[in-house]
């Protein structure tokens, strides 16, 4: 098990990943799906403001949580990020979405998991293009 905040590090490291908000794991999966087609609003959130040193890496996907995060010492009876997500509907106030696998393993904890990423533009890895471009410039020795 590897924990840490450095999601490049975890892309690289890891085969697995769990995104855990407040103490709950909210998404997990394969790497490659939770860095290529995240399905919780968080993981959305948490990936688009990863800063690329690459300007030319246009971001096609991006969730803006706003507002105050919830006391961990006191967590609301839903979904500990309703009071922050742009797709939140009663359902999330009234109880925690169970976790729902939308396929080879990967469980999401989201009643609204369909409708917060486009699956079109959901195909592109950040950190995977990143790693490529990276070591190709670092190959020609410039």
């Amino acid at each position: 098990m590897f924990i840490s905040h450095d999601l490049s590090t975890v892309r690289y490291l890891s085969h697995r990943v769990a995104v855990m908000y407040l103490g709950m794991i909210v998404e997990q999966g394969s790497a490659q799906d939770i860095f290529s087609r995240p399905r919780h609003p968080y993981s959305i959130g948490l990936l688009s403001s990863v800063l690329l040193p690459n300007p030319k890496l246009e971001r096609r996907s991006e969730v803006s949580l706003q507002g105050e995060i919830p006391s961990p010492i006191d967590l609301p009876k839903g979904c500990y990020l309703a009071s922050r997500c742009p797709f939140v509907e009663d359902a999330c106030n009234a109880r925690m979405p169970d976790a729902d696998d939308i396929g080879n393993g990967h469980l999401v904890h989201c009643f609204k998991h369909g409708n917060v990423i486009d699956e079109e533009k959901a195909t592109l890895d950040y950190f995977e293009r990143f790693q490529e471009e990276a070591e190709k410039l670092l190959s020609t020795g410039l």
